[in-house]
């Protein structure tokens, strides 16, 4: 224990890169020294530090391994090998020029089949539109009236949901009961 503290000691005045060297070749001396004398029920608690040391690396590797495997899997920007712009629509701002407009339409939210869906338009009330973009990857779902991963989405069918809209504004019915408690 006292050569362990000499070593911390003699350690703070070195860099970074050697104190961890030293904690490293302490640790290592530490569970060798333990390894030999097993008749010292104290030794067990180096040896499972040992141990846990050893099998904390083995899981660093693993995941550092994994990690580099997956890598693999997303080159530039592609998701499982599909080709942005190609497969499914990535632009980075809303185009203009669209010919969507909100003029004769349920305030509500509408999927641009224009964009392939990546943009939605949000009509209000008063006729005015405003218009946003999903993140590259997603498109406007119509029918939950989200953002959601392109290959979750029918585009061509979106229109076809727009009446979707109509329960955003519906007042809901009264039974009978809540309007005797009235």
């Amino acid at each position: 224990m006292a050569a362990t503290t000499t070593t911390k000691a003699a350690a703070t005045n070195k860099s970074p890169q050697q104190q961890q060297k030293c904690c490293r070749q302490q640790h290592l001396h530490l569970a060798a020294t333990s390894n030999s004398n097993s008749s010292n029920n104290n030794n067990n608690n180096s040896s499972n530090r040992f141990n846990f040391s050893f099998s904390s690396s083995i899981s660093i590797v693993f995941v550092v391994v994994l990690g580099l495997l997956l890598a693999g899997n997303c080159v530039n920007g592609q998701i499982d090998g599909y080709i942005a712009g190609e497969d499914y629509p990535a632009y980075d701002a809303v185009p203009q020029g669209l010919s969507f407009n909100c003029q004769g339409r349920q305030p509500g939210y509408y999927a641009d089949t224009e964009t392939r869906c990546q943009v939605w338009h949000w009509c209000l009330h008063s006729g005015h539109q405003y218009s946003f973009l999903c993140p590259n990857g997603t498109v406007f779902n119509q029918a939950v009236r989200v953002c959601d991963w392109w290959s979750n989405v029918n585009c061509a069918s979106s229109e076809q949901l727009y009446q979707n809209n109509d329960e955003l504004y519906r007042i809901p019915e009264r039974n009978q009961q809540q309007q005797q408690d009235v």
